[in-house]
């Protein structure tokens, strides 16, 4: 009797043990699984912004001298890369903020305009920037967010960056057509200062936000 007891216990202790195994590796696939299909989401979300910035950007430039023909597709576009920045999860007082940030970047690229150091084709409000450079600016700081959110601490390494690729991208549009540098050396000059200037405040614009 006391032999089929303990022979009772022991069963019952390994079908337990075997349940919880069961139910642990359950949980363990359930979220494995999750994470797996969670993976080509956000890469699908990340690719389908970033192609969508390219196309911006090489819209802006090409059809900068067409009048308002590239608006409405560019618009879209927009609209399509704050439905990816939506999908992936970040707030909307981050979505805000960086739209201060293009904001911003506009109105500068508007002073250098002023200043006489470049000139871009285009349909433009009374002493600001192309339609188009907004519409660029927006993608930008969208698109940016999404793919390095996570170094934006990095500040002086994306000083570092800012201050080679953002006179290289203007310098590149402008040989494409969509504008020209009246002055070469301080037109450098203005914009290696901006593409620093402008990582440093969307370095702090977003540790602001503690985003």
């Amino acid at each position: 009797m006391k032999r089929s007891f303990v022979c009772g216990a022991t069963i019952c202790s390994t079908v337990k043990q075997a349940s919880c195994n069961a139910i642990l590796m359950t949980y363990k696939f359930y979220f494995i699984r999750q994470n797996i299909m969670a993976k080509p989401a956000k890469l699908t979300i990340n690719l389908t912004s970033l192609f969508s910035y390219y196309f911006i950007w090489l819209a802006g430039i090409n059809l900068a001298t067409q009048k308002d023909s590239w608006l409405v597709p560019m618009l879209a576009v927009i609209f399509l890369q704050c439905y990816c920045f939506y999908k992936a999860g970040y707030s909307r007082k981050l979505f805000l903020l960086l739209l201060v940030i293009a904001a911003s970047g506009w109105l500068v690229d508007s002073l250098i305009v002023e200043s006489g150091l470049v000139q871009f084709n285009g349909l433009a409000p009374l002493a600001l920037a192309p339609y188009w450079l907004a519409c660029i600016w927006v993608s930008f700081v969208l698109v940016f967010n999404q793919f390095f959110h996570d170094y934006f601490r990095k500040t002086v390494l994306w000083c570092c960056l800012g201050a080679f690729f953002f006179p290289l991208t203007y310098y590149i549009g402008c040989v494409i057509g969509a504008g020209l540098w009246v002055n070469p050396l301080w037109t450098t000059i203005a914009y290696t200062l901006f593409g620093i200037g402008i990582f440093i405040w969307l370095r702090f614009i977003t540790q602001w936000a503690n985003v």
